[in-house]
């Protein structure tokens, strides 16, 4: 097919051939008609729609490809993120957050200063689709661990205090800091265990001091 025979131009007259000064057509290299850019034409339209796509995302080209007006009528169920997407976090979800971050950082002995952290904060404000959601105070984390701590404690105590002995192991250790560290293994020995058994060592606890 000659020059005369071919349409306006590319895709829907959205490219046309680049004009040489002496008046003929470069077959090689295309202009787009909406930005005036210039490309490289390789006979093949996949960098042009490319092109499209990521500069003019709303110039339909029909035939080019996959309908453009089917994709953008095409059905999709909403996901529970996009119906969360921009809801604040509930009062509930929130102190829930604040407890499983105090839990998180004591557990793995990461330092107060995380709850600084702005990539955390954009993390969990993607997690729960709040972009206003704003990371608990560094007291407020001091306190929910304390408060865990004493549960914790109080329950070991409890549950230490039906015992019929306990069994005591030191073990002495300094850190990479040269910090001394005592951790002392509480062994309960329960007599009146399930089904009126002897229940020896059924509860072993680790108290760094």
């Amino acid at each position: 097919m000659d020059a005369a025979a071919k349409p306006a131009g590319l895709l829907q007259g959205k490219f046309i051939f680049k004009k040489l000064p002496n008046g003929n057509l470069d077959k090689t290299r295309v202009v787009c008609t909406l930005c005036n850019a210039e490309l490289v034409y390789c006979r093949s339209s996949s960098s042009l729609k490319y092109h499209l796509n990521a500069n003019h995302p709303f110039a339909v080209v029909k035939g080019a490809g996959a309908s453009t007006e089917a994709e953008k009528s095409r059905v999709r169920q909403t996901t529970m993120f996009e119906c969360n997407r921009g809801k604040p976090v509930s009062t509930a979800l929130s102190a829930k957050l604040t407890g499983l971050l105090a839990h998180w950082i004591a557990l793995n002995c990461r330092p107060i200063s995380v709850v600084e952290d702005e990539g955390l904060e954009l993390l969990l404000q993607a997690a729960t689709g709040d972009p206003s959601y704003k990371l608990p105070a560094r007291r407020t984390i001091v306190r929910r661990i304390n408060e865990q701590h004493a549960a914790q404690k109080a329950a070991k105590e409890e549950k230490l205090a039906g015992a019929t002995c306990v069994a005591l192991t030191g073990d002495h250790w300094s850190s990479v800091n040269n910090e001394n560290y005592l951790g002392v293994t509480e062994m309960g020995f329960w007599s009146n265990g399930p089904a009126g058994l002897r229940n020896p060592f059924k509860d072993l606890l680790l108290v760094i001091i």
